[in-house]
């Protein structure tokens, strides 16, 4: 059900021509989460939307916890506004630790009735946009195309470790850093200062 609020009716006549009519309403509690999706990779702060509203609405609570089953859950927004298609609350992940985590919404109405939806999310740690500028590239002195920059972003600030290997899978020269984004310039040379022969 989307709607808030809806009445049931049962007509009926007999064969005299005689009508009768009874409804009963349903007041309905609205908890919808629409974005974040399920299972979707989330390492920044997002904007969790979605609807909370119904008759005789209370308030909602917007919540966390880690798992598929959370034992634990941490608030991240209540309200006593309804909400309808809208920005529920936001949620930084990059300051929690990596792992799958369950958003909770909760809406409560002024009888004490709640209804709640949820939605799972990974904010694991990645690695993306990994890119050297120039593959191909001579560093023998003539200063044309003596380097290349090798970029990337990791999801969350970490210590990384970029090995350069050659065609026979040897390590000529280590990069380290600490970050959440990596930017570095190789000239060619191994760790001693060596030119790396072409095409090695």
């Amino acid at each position: 059900l989307t709607g808030t609020y809806y009445t049931i009716r049962l007509s009926v006549t007999d064969n005299a021509g005689n009508i009768a009519t009874a409804f009963v309403e349903i007041k309905h509690l609205v908890a919808q989460i629409t974005s974040p999706v399920q299972d979707q990779e989330i390492y920044s702060t997002v904007s969790i939307a979605g609807t909370a509203m119904g008759e005789d609405f209370k308030d909602y609570k917007l919540e966390y916890g880690l798992g598929t089953a959370p034992t634990s859950w941490t608030l991240i927004k209540s309200s006593a506004t309804p909400v309808g298609a809208y920005i529920l609350g936001t949620l930084d992940f990059s300051s929690l630790p990596a792992g799958y985590y369950t958003i909770r919404l909760s809406v409560n109405d002024l009888s004490g009735n709640t209804s709640t939806a949820s939605v799972g999310v990974n904010n694991g740690l990645a690695i993306y946009n990994l890119s050297v500028s120039s593959p191909i590239f001579s560093p023998n002195g003539d200063g044309i195309m003596e380097t290349t920059s090798i970029t990337a972003s990791i999801s969350r600030p970490s210590n990384w470790t970029l090995d350069i290997k050659n065609s026979e899978s040897n390590i000529v020269k280590t990069f380290t850093g600490t970050g959440a984004s990596i930017s570095v310039t190789w000239d060619g040379k191994d760790t001693s200062g060596n030119i790396q022969p072409i095409g090695a």
